[in-house]
């Protein structure tokens, strides 16, 4: 969401309204449950359903019509910081020399920036330590290497 769009709570009146439903439902069926008048209010209903798609808080319905329904599914959980944060730890507890790329595969994060505020403060923390630079995997540009200063400090006070 960009800085500038105030939160309209769309997205949350479409997931409560979608967790009710017991069938496959469509795009219209939402338009019309939550009153989304057409035009800019049904655009972004509709980017809301991509972005649940995509998340994987929604299904595509098998059908015989080819109309595209959708099914919420009811077990989906995000993952949040909080969440995230014990995974980048254990991550950079069983490396030996590592850069943020390497964490970013092992904990499975989603993005890049979050893992850069956390490596940032465990160096300026001191459990951290830059001991090297490698060559990025797509050739361009080079990122840095870590170690663990002292890792039973880092297990007994971090994991």
């Amino acid at each position: 969401m960009s800085q500038g769009m105030p939160k309209t709570g769309l997205a949350s009146r479409m997931r409560s309204w979608m967790a009710l439903q017991k069938r496959s439902f469509s795009a219209m069926q939402v338009n019309v449950a939550l009153k989304l008048k057409p035009g800019w209010e049904r655009d972004q209903g509709s980017k809301a359903l991509r972005d649940f798609l995509r998340r994987g808080e929604i299904s595509i319905a098998p059908n015989k019509n080819g109309d595209r329904l959708y099914l919420y599914n009811k077990g989906w959980k995000t993952i949040g910081k909080g969440m995230l944060k014990p995974k980048v730890l254990k991550a950079i507890y069983v490396s030996n020399i590592f850069t943020v790329n390497d964490i970013q595969r092992l904990s499975e994060a989603p993005d890049r920036s979050h893992l850069d505020k956390i490596i940032k403060k465990l160096v300026s923390g001191g459990f951290l330590r830059i001991v090297g630079r490698q060559v990025c995997g797509h050739g361009a540009g080079v990122e840095r290497q870590y170690h663990i200063v002292n890792r039973e400090k880092f297990r007994l006070e971090l994991l």
